[in-house]
């Protein structure tokens, strides 16, 4: 009779093996997957997450693929989650390319959760990378509405690298009752001037009920400029008696809309009165890139130069450098805000835009260099590189 041999187990059975009897036992294995799927406690699972992502980086791509496909929908909703929360990290400044096909990979999985997740994570890594927006543009019309909406932040994420590529699945979200405005703000940041999304923001900065909203809807205008100009006259008469916040905004959308309506600087100049240094300044600097009434947007620039709050003095650095009444000591404060390190780089971005804006005018200062605008590009905050592509832009096409 023959005798039948075993044939001997493969490693992986043997490593599966070996971890099954561990988690068994009640010990810890060296395969980080193995361990989270031992853990219950969804606090720790994020914690552990969270401190591998700061000690691995996106180098230890082979784990995150493996917590992206785990069957408990809560390891890839929490890894993914995770990876957005760690994009800053000098680890994942260049994720690899086995990271990206993991998310594209998890980004296809039946929960829904895990699909919006995944879409955020995407958006925050990759925002600099124009191969990823195409492969998230299906998204925009999951049936799921969180789907959706996290489809639409990673695209504002996204932002000028979707640039080129059909965005007709985001237009026809201005149709969708409850995105609408999202997909507006959205179309904004990607320089798309859809028809309709203009007025959709004009709606929102109308709607006194939210502020936060009418705020978000006139920096998207802003972003737009000469684009939204037929939103302008509604603006103007929205000016009065809006918020700060949302008046400010509201003049820097004037400002860059080209209008030449009497109602955009009837309104920017009795703005110029607010008690808001910030609105007074702003008001000052979109009469002075529409150039109007340059006289009294100058008096009223000349005196938040030295404001205490840094945008009121931005702005007003800059009005004064493109009316000409500006000097050495306003191109050094722009420099100074543009040294500023706060994490998110947003007055940094400001300030190289507005260093931008006043060299492509010509009207930098005797003896003033520009190194700092290609210097910016360099910085490792996503606005202040995108702020100074935009700046560089404005200076070669004012040459």
């Amino acid at each position: 009779m023959r005798t039948l041999r075993r044939r001997p187990p493969a490693p992986a059975l043997l490593a599966l093996a070996a971890a099954l009897l561990l988690a068994a036992c009640g010990g810890k294995s060296d395969d980080p997957v193995v361990n989270l799927r031992q853990e219950r406690d969804q606090g720790v699972r994020r914690a552990t997450l969270r401190k591998l992502a700061e000690a691995e980086g996106a180098a230890r791509a082979g784990h995150w693929a493996g917590f992206l496909r785990e069957s408990d929908p809560e390891i890839p909703r929490l890894a993914a989650s995770a990876l957005r929360g760690a994009a800053d990290l000098p680890g994942f400044r260049e994720p690899p390319r086995a990271l990206l096909d993991a998310l594209l990979e998890a980004a296809e999985r039946k929960e829904p959760e895990v699909r919006s997740e995944v879409l955020l994570a995407l958006g925050r890594l990759y925002a600099e990378d124009p191969r990823v927006p195409p492969k998230v543009l299906a998204f925009l019309a999951d049936p799921d509405t969180r789907v959706r909406r996290s489809a639409l932040e990673a695209f504002q994420s996204f932002g000028p690298a979707a640039g080129g590529i059909d965005l007709s699945p985001l237009r026809a979200l201005l149709r969708d009752p409850a995105l609408s405005f999202e997909a507006a703000l959205t179309l904004s940041t990607c320089g798309d001037a859809a028809p309709g999304a203009a007025d959709r923001l004009a709606d929102a900065v109308e709607n006194r009920a939210d502020p936060a909203r009418a705020q978000q809807a006139a920096a998207g205008l802003a972003r737009l400029g000469a684009r939204a100009s037929s939103a302008a006259p509604r603006l103007a008469r929205a000016l009065p008696g809006a918020p700060p916040g949302v008046a400010r905004d509201l003049c820097d959308a004037l400002g860059f809309s080209a209008s030449g309506d009497p109602s955009v600087a009837a309104a920017l100049a009795a703005a110029l009165g607010s008690r808001d240094e910030e609105v007074a300044a702003a008001a000052g600097l979109a009469l002075a890139r529409l150039r109007r009434e340059p006289e009294a947007a100058g008096k009223a620039l000349a005196a938040r130069a030295a404001a205490s709050r840094p945008e009121a003095r931005l702005r007003a650095c800059e009005g004064l450098l493109l009316l000409g009444k500006g000097g050495r000591k306003h191109w050094d404060a722009l420099l100074a805000l543009l040294a500023d390190p706060a994490p998110d780089g947003r007055r940094a971005a400001a300030a190289v835009e507005a260093l931008g804006r006043v060299a492509a005018a010509g009207r930098m200062p005797q003896g003033a260099s520009v190194e700092a605008v290609p210097a910016a590009a360099g910085d490792p905050r996503l606005p202040v590189r995108r702020a100074a592509g935009r700046a560089q832009a404005a200076i070669l096409a004012g040459r």
